[in-house]
């Protein structure tokens, strides 16, 4: 009968950069984002385990501690774009199709999904910027409370 060998690594950063290149360094040795995983935020673990934990040093040993899936920043970046580029493209679908639809001609079709997609642009790259401050926000956050969890298994 084979046993599988289970085993768990866990960093403590102390700052992003220093987090961004152990990640960094684990992704070029072939290992999948999806086996990394870090802290939940605080609300989840306090309702998980209550207030009785100090450093993060002592939830990183408690296997009943909450986590989430790791986000790296390539992860980020693909969001923002995904949130660009389906703007765009139902903006100008849209636009262009409602006139197509309605008896206008193609360059007219074409000017106002032109505009329709300039638009879309501006509102996604600002919803990218929401995401971007939402994550660099919460990172911030795991290290002012003082250090931030990473585990691999």
């Amino acid at each position: 009968m084979a046993v599988n060998k289970y085993y768990e690594i866990v960093g403590v950063f102390h700052s992003i950069v220093d987090l961004n290149q152990a990640v960094d360094e684990l992704f070029y040795h072939g290992v999948n984002q999806s086996y990394l995983s870090a802290l939940a935020n605080k609300n989840t673990i306090e309702q998980k385990l209550g207030k009785h934990y100090s450093k993060v040093k002592h939830l990183s040993d408690n296997e009943n501690t909450p986590r989430v899936a790791f986000q790296a920043e390539e992860n980020i970046a693909l969001a923002e774009g995904a949130v660009i580029g389906i703007l765009i493209y139902i903006g100008v679908l849209i636009t262009g199709g409602v006139i197509i639809i309605k008896g206008g001609n193609f360059y007219h079709a074409l000017r106002v999904s032109v505009v329709a997609a300039v638009t879309a642009t501006i509102i996604g790259v600002l919803m990218a910027r929401i995401i971007s401050r939402h994550h660099k926000r919460y990172l911030d956050y795991q290290f002012k409370k003082g250090d931030c969890y990473c585990g691999y298994n």
